[in-house]
C-alpha cells in the first residue's frame, strides 16, 4: 500500500503565470524568484518557457462528464442551505450512490481522494473546504440583531436526552429483493429537554412522550417539582360541546351545571398552572368573605383595593424573579379574575344602593345609570354560584371577561327567554312575523329546545383563530418588535423603518387576535354568548363576549374606534367600575387603572398616558378638524386616508412601548424618530379646543330626561314584564 501524498491544487491565475513569464523574458526576474512571488512551480515555468501549454483542464478523463459533475456540486450546496454541508466522505459516498445510479462501473470502495481532490480542482470556482463553525457563531449574530446584550434572562441553552424501550438493532423478516430495511417495533421513545437562562436560571424539564393513560400520563404522581405538560384550549372546545348538548339548561339541571362547571374549571387551572392556582383560590375567597362580613356601603372598595393589591403583589414578583418574560402562569387568569371579583363588588354596591334610595313612589331615584340598573345586584350570590362565577371552565385561562348577571342567565337559560322578534317561531308556521300564538307557543317550549344553534359562530370564530395563529407562527419570529430599536433598523431608509415598525405590530397584535377570538368560541360552544337576536336579519347574535374585531381595527380611522374594539371586555370592565363613576379626569384615570392592571413595567404607563393623549387629540380632532372634510365626498375621502394613516402611525407608536418594557429603551425608541409622535399629539391634545373635555349635560337636564322617560311606562307595560 502507497502512503497517499496530496496533489497540490492550482493557486495561481492564468494571469499570474501570464505576468511572471513576461518579468522573465525581459530579465527583471528569475524563474526562482517569479515562482516565489506569484506562488507558481518552477517546474512549471520551465515547461512554459521552453514551448509547452498545459493549459487544458486539470486532470485526466473522469468519470463522471460535466452535466453530471454539474448536478453533484447542485446536491452538495443544496444540502448545505439545508443546514446539513457534507464533508469530503460524504461527497465521496454521494458520488459513489450517484455513480451506481447511472450504472458506472464503480468499484467496492467507490471515488477515492485523487477522485475528490481532483473534483475539488475542477470545481473550484464553485465549492471550497472549510471548518464548520459551531452555534455559537450564529448566536452571536443574533445577539445584536435581537438587541439581547442587556437581557441575561431572554438568552437559553437547551439541551435534550432521550430514552427508548427498544434502542438495539433486530432481525426482522423482509422480502427476498430487499437491500435494506429500517424501521421499528412500534417502540416507546421519551424526551426530556433541559433549559437554562443565561441569568443563571433553570427551568422545569419539557417531557415529550408517547401517551398511553391521558391523565395520569400528563400528570404523573411523583413528577419533577414545577414541571408543566403541555395541553391546548382544545380540551376546554370539546368539553364545552359536551357540556351544552349533555346539560342544557333548565331548572333541575341549574345546580348541576354550577359544580360541574366549576370542578372542570379547577381542573383546568390545576393542569395549566400547577400550585398557582391557590393564589385563584385564595383571592376569590377573601373577596367573597369581604362581600358577606362588610357593609356594601363599603365592602366594593375594600374589595376592589384587596385585588389591586394581590395582583400587584404577581405582577411584582414576576419583575423581580422572572424580568422581562412572557411566560404561562397565572398572572394572566388572575388579572381576569381581578375584573370578575371587583365588578362583581360594584354590581352589588349598586344593588345596595338602589334599595336605600327611593322616592315615595316606590321608584329608584335617578343615582343609577342604565347599565347599573341592569347589572346590579340585590343580594349576595350563594357560595355555589360565586364558585361557578369564578371557575367556570371555558373562560378560566384567557377570558374573555362575562360579568355576573350575563353568566348566571346563561346558567339558568333566562338568556333564552328573549323572544325571537318577527321571524318564524312557529316550527309549522309559514307566517314571517310573529303573532301572540307564536309568542305564547314559545314561551311554552321547555328552555333546552330554545337554544339557537352555535354551530356556526364557533366554526367561523375557530376558522378566524386558525388563519390568525398562522400569521402568529410564518411571521411573528422574524419579525419582532424590539429589532426596531435595532442599530441596523435604526439607520435603515425612513420607508423601511415605517414598513418594519406596522409590520411588526400586526404580527405582535396576531397573538391577541388567537387567543380572544378563540376564548371567545369556547364560550360560545358552551352556550355563552348569545346577546338576543339581530332585530334586521333576525338571527341570534353572539357578541356578548366578543373581545376583538380584528377587520374594524386595522381599517380605523380614529383612536376612538380602536379603543372600541380592542379588548372590548376590559374596556366595558374600565367603564363600569372607573368612568361612570367619576366626575372629573375619567379618561385620564381610566388610562392609569389600566396600566395599573396590566402590571408595574414602565412600558405600560408610556403605552397608557400615550393612549390618553391619543384620546383628547382624536377628540379634538374630530370636532374641529373634521367639518372641513365632511363637504363633498373627495375632501371624505382625502380624510379617510390621512386619518387611516395617522391613525395606525400613532397605534403603532403607542405598542411599541407596551413590548419594550424598560425606560431606557422606550426613550431610546422614540429618541431615534425624533419624539415627533409624541409630541404632535400632546401638541394637538392641548391645542384643540374641547380636546380635553366632553360637554356634559347639566343634571337639571338629566334628571328631567329620567322623569320624561319614567311617566311613559305605562302601567300595561310594567305587567306585561312582570308576566314574563
Amino acid at each position: 500500500m502507497r502512503n497517499y501524498v496530496r496533489k497540490r491544487v492550482q493557486s495561481y491565475s492564468d494571469d499570474d503565470i501570464n505576468l511572471a513569464l513576461q518579468l522573465i523574458r525581459e530579465g527583471k526576474t528569475d524563474v526562482k524568484k517569479a515562482s516565489e512571488k506569484y506562488k507558481i512551480p518552477a517546474s512549471t515555468l520551465y515547461s512554459r518557457l521552453s514551448g509547452a501549454n498545459n493549459s487544458g483542464p486539470v486532470g485526466g478523463k473522469t468519470i463522471l462528464n460535466k452535466a453530471e459533475e454539474t448536478h453533484l456540486v447542485y446536491v452538495i450546496k443544496k444540502l448545505q442551505e439545508y443546514n446539513h454541508p457534507v464533508s469530503n466522505s460524504d461527497v465521496r459516498k454521494l458520488a459513489a450512490w450517484y455513480m451506481l445510479e447511472l450504472n458506472k462501473n464503480v468499484s467496492n470502495n467507490g471515488p477515492g481522494k485523487d477522485w475528490f481532490y481532483g473534483f475539488m480542482a475542477r470545481w473550484s470556482h464553485k465549492l471550497k473546504v472549510m471548518k464548520s463553525i459551531k452555534l455559537e457563531k450564529a448566536r452571536n449574530e443574533a445577539l445584536p440583531k435581537l438587541n439581547l446584550f442587556d437581557k441575561p434572562s431572554n438568552i437559553f441553552n437547551c439541551d435534550e436526552s432521550g430514552f427508548s424501550d427498544d434502542p438495539d438493532k433486530k432481525c426482522v423478516v423482509v422480502k427476498r429483493e430487499t437491500i435494506a430495511v429500517h424501521g421499528g417495533s412500534g417502540k416507546k421513545h421519551t424526551t426530556v429537554l433541559l433549559t437554562t437562562s443565561a441569568s443563571g436560571r433553570c427551568f422545569p424539564p419539557y417531557i415529550v412522550y408517547k401517551a398511553e393513560r391521558l391523565y395520569s400520563t400528563w400528570m404523573p404522581k411523583k413528577n419533577y417539582p414545577g414541571t408543566m405538560y403541555n395541553t391546548t384550549q382544545t380540551v376546554a372546545l370539546i368539553l364545552a360541546i359536551c357540556f351544552r348538548r349533555y346539560l342544557p339548561p333548565k331548572p333541575e339541571n341549574t345546580i348541576k351545571r354550577h359544580l360541574l362547571s366549576a370542578f372542570i374549571g379547577i381542573a383546568i387551572a390545576q393542569f395549566c398552572f400547577g400550585q398557582q392556582v391557590w393564589h385563584l383560590i385564595i383571592q376569590s375567597s377573601v373577596s367573597y368573605l369581604i362581600l358577606y362580613m362588610i357593609k356594601p356601603k363599603y365592602s366594593y372598595l375594600v374589595v376592589f383595593v384587596f385585588c389591586m393589591l394581590y395582583l400587584s403583589f404577581i405582577h411584582i414578583y414576576r419583575i423581580i424573579f422572572d424580568y422581562g418574560n412572557y411566560t404561562l402562569d397565572v398572572s394572566g387568569a388572575l388579572m381576569i379574575n381581578t375584573q370578575k371579583l371587583t365588578a362583581l363588588a360594584f354590581s352589588f354596591y349598586d344593588g345596595y344602593r338602589s334599595t336605600k334610595r327611593k322616592t315615595q313612589d316606590n321608584n329608584v331615584e335617578n343615582i343609577l345609570n342604565d347599565d347599573q340598573k341592569q347589572q346590579m345586584l340585590i343580594k349576595l350570590p350563594d357560595p355555589i354560584e360565586f364558585l361557578s362565577y369564578v371557575f367556570y371552565f371555558h373562560g378560566i385561562c384567557v377570558g374573555p371577561l362575562c360579568f355576573y348577571k350575563d353568566y348566571i342567565d346563561y346558567v339558568e337559560g333566562k338568556n333564552l327567554l328573549i323572544i325571537p322578534t318577527n321571524q318564524n317561531i312557529s316550527q309549522n308556521s309559514n307566517s314571517l312575523s310573529s303573532t301572540k300564538d307564536d309568542e305564547q307557543q314559545y314561551r311554552n317550549l321547555p328552555l333546552e329546545q330554545r337554544q339557537p344553534s352555535t354551530f356556526w359562530p364557533v366554526f367561523t370564530k375557530v376558522l378566524q383563530a386558525s388563519f390568525w395563529a398562522y400569521i402568529l407562527l410564518k411571521f411573528s419570529g422574524n419579525n419582532s418588535i424590539e429589532y426596531n430599536i435595532s442599530d441596523e433598523m435604526v439607520n435603515s431608509p425612513f420607508f423601511k423603518r415605517v414598513r418594519y415598525l406596522w409590520f411588526s405590530s400586526f404580527c405582535h397584535r396576531a397573538k391577541y387576535y388567537f387567543a380572544w377570538i378563540y376564548g371567545e368560541a369556547i364560550n360560545n360552544a358552551a352556550g355563552l354568548g348569545l346577546n338576543g337576536y339581530d332585530e334586521k336579519t333576525k338571527q341570534p347574535k353572539w357578541n356578548l363576549l366578543t373581545n376583538i374585531i380584528p377587520y374594524k381595527l386595522e381599517s380605523s380611522t380614529s383612536v376612538k374606534v380602536i379603543l372600541d374594539v380592542w379588548n372590548i371586555q376590559t374596556a366595558l370592565w374600565l367603564r363600569r367600575i372607573c368612568y361612570d363613576r367619576l366626575r372629573k379626569g375619567r379618561t385620564l384615570f381610566v388610562f392609569i387603572l389600566s396600566a395599573f392592571w396590566h402590571g408595574f413595567y414602565p412600558g405600560y404607563y408610556f403605552t397608557f398616558v400615550l393612549a390618553a393623549f391619543e384620546t383628547y387629540a382624536g377628540r379634538g380632532i374630530r370636532r374641529q378638524i373634521r367639518p372641513y372634510f365632511q363637504k363633498n365626498k373627495s375632501r371624505k375621502i382625502i380624510y379617510s386616508i390621512l386619518t387611516w394613516t395617522g391613525t395606525h402611525i400613532v397605534q403603532d407608536f403607542t405598542v411599541v412601548p407596551f413590548v419594550l418594557l424598560e425606560v431606557r429603551k422606550c426613550l431610546y425608541f422614540y429618541k431615534s424618530w425624533y419624539f415627533v409622535v409624541p409630541a404632535v399629539v400632546i401638541l394637538l391634545a392641548i391645542l384643540l379646543p374641547g380636546a380635553s373635555t366632553k360637554t356634559p349635560r347639566t343634571n337639571t337636564t338629566k334628571n328631567q330626561l329620567t322623569k320624561d322617560h319614567n311617566q311613559q311606562q305605562s302601567t300595561q307595560e310594567i305587567e306585561k314584564i312582570k308576566e314574563f
